[in-house]
């Protein structure tokens, strides 16, 4: 992967709160970035609750769009109103 296409991930990550990040006082150009456990935790959580919308034994009944589950069981790291 390239550096800059890297950097971009991992930024939007540590956006995320996903991974937590620090800076090394040797080397002020190193970052070092750890996954934060219990945001993991809370994104299987949130997957678990998607998993169990689509598995589902009935043939017949319609599967809800994207929309409709997100709306369901919420965002996992809801941000808060910039307005």
């Amino acid at each position: 992967m390239a550096d800059r296409v890297g950097s971009k991930h991992l930024r939007l990550l540590l956006e995320a709160g996903i991974v937590a990040d620090e800076r090394r006082h040797e080397d002020a150009r190193v970052r070092i970035f750890r996954l934060r456990h219990e945001a993991v935790a809370a994104v299987r959580a949130w997957l678990d609750q998607i998993q169990a919308h689509w598995v589902t034994p009935v043939e017949d009944q319609e599967r809800p769009s994207a929309e409709v589950i997100a709306v369901q069981v919420g965002d996992p790291f809801p941000r808060p109103d910039a307005g």
